[in-house]
């Protein structure tokens, strides 16, 4: 009967999370060109967009879209790594701070 020494033993947690951090970046990526590419050039929807009453209008494309999507996705998860470091309950504070986010920049929309 062989014994594992615990030094033997390899914890592939943070690599498996790190896949997963990815592939959740990659698939918010891919559907946010999936949405553009299905509203503005299948159905015609105007991709425009006037971030003030008196600014003027700017053409949404599908680079603005490709890099919106990715700097969220990185940034999201790199919160989420930064928080699994400092404390217990990552998660639970990363959808509160996610949620604050949202509403906020619905209001910001709204307000506009």
């Amino acid at each position: 009967m062989s014994v594992v020494q615990p030094s033997a033993v390899q914890d592939t947690r943070p690599r498996q999370g790190r896949r997963s951090r990815v592939t959740t970046v990659v698939v918010a990526l891919v559907l946010g060109l999936v949405g553009w590419t299905v509203a503005g050039p299948l159905l015609g929807v105007p991709m425009r967009v006037r971030v003030t009453p008196d600014a003027p209008v700017i053409e949404v494309t599908v680079l603005s879209v490709a890099l919106a999507s990715l700097l969220a996705g990185l940034a999201g998860a790199g919160l989420l790594a930064l928080l699994e470091r400092l404390t217990g309950n990552a998660r639970r504070v990363w959808t509160i701070v996610a949620v604050i986010l949202l509403l906020v920049s619905l209001r910001v929309r709204s307000a506009a």
